[in-house]
């Protein structure tokens, strides 16, 4: 213990500059949030989008951050990515946030295309549902709760023992694990389903659906800014989709930004 203590004392006193330097970049972030807040109050959609690009630039992406970019983005008339930084919102605070939900629906609004969503099957329907009432960063957490109260609660009765009956000892432990397990599959399920679903914004105001990753190939469809779409493969600069109606198509990569 002493040795670890040790080195873990050496360590922050060889590296107090890069502490320091965290700190700070912790300080500016904060600093130009409240800023780019200030500018967006103030109608200065542009200078509030520039400091709030900023911040995502420097590795502080949030949901919080995604939802106010999108915003800026909505009130300078880019629907598209508005629309974008919405969906990215919506993957860190859950698909249920009302506020998220409202102004996705009013960008929507503003989009060309209308295409009909293909119904999905009534089992995946409900799985979906469920999930989303867990976001990511929930679930994670919930996790690792669950673990560490296990974990803590085998450890003091190994070392120290419980005052309760074996039966009370284990139905705690138990309960715990069934909790685990249960906060466990929620995660993996709503990993799986981010990683199965690649999914991208259209943001050319025109993009061309092609029947081959060929500029010179028949163009099936035309598809406008804002539409979301699946994608299915890759290859070189362009993008194998899948439209909301099922229809499939190669569209170029410069057309669209994953979510």
């Amino acid at each position: 213990m002493q040795k670890l203590l040790y080195i873990v004392l050496l360590t922050l006193l060889m590296c107090p500059s890069s502490l320091k330097s965290e700190g700070y970049r912790i300080q500016q972030a904060q600093a130009d949030f409240k800023e780019a807040g200030k500018f967006f109050v103030e109608r200065k959609f542009a200078s509030s989008l520039e400091l709030f690009r900023k911040i995502d630039s420097s590795g502080f992406g949030s949901g919080e951050l995604y939802y106010n970019i999108g915003n800026c983005y909505y009130k300078i008339g880019d629907f598209g990515r508005a629309i974008l930084y919405y969906e990215r919102a919506k993957k860190e605070l859950g698909e249920n946030d009302p506020d998220i939900k409202n102004n996705l629906d009013l960008a929507r609004l503003k989009t060309k295309d209308r295409i009909a969503e293909l119904p999905a099957f009534f089992l995946s329907t409900i799985a979906r549902r469920v999930l989303s009432y867990f976001p990511m960063w929930f679930s994670g957490t919930l996790v690792l709760i669950f673990f560490y109260l296990l974990f803590a609660s085998l450890i003091v009765e190994m070392r120290f023992g419980l005052p309760f009956s074996p039966t009370f000892k284990n139905a705690i432990n138990i309960t715990l694990s069934v909790l685990l397990t249960i906060s466990l599959v929620i995660f993996l399920s709503k990993a799986y389903q981010d990683f199965q679903r690649d999914e991208a914004i259209i943001l050319s105001p025109t993009s061309a659906l092609k029947s081959e990753p060929l500029e010179k190939a028949s163009t099936l469809t035309e598809i406008h800014s804002g539409l979301k779409v699946i994608i299915l493969n890759e290859e070189q600069n362009w993008f194998e989709v899948r439209l909301p109606n099922g229809d499939k198509g190669w569209i170029n990569q410069r057309d669209a930004e994953r979510i």
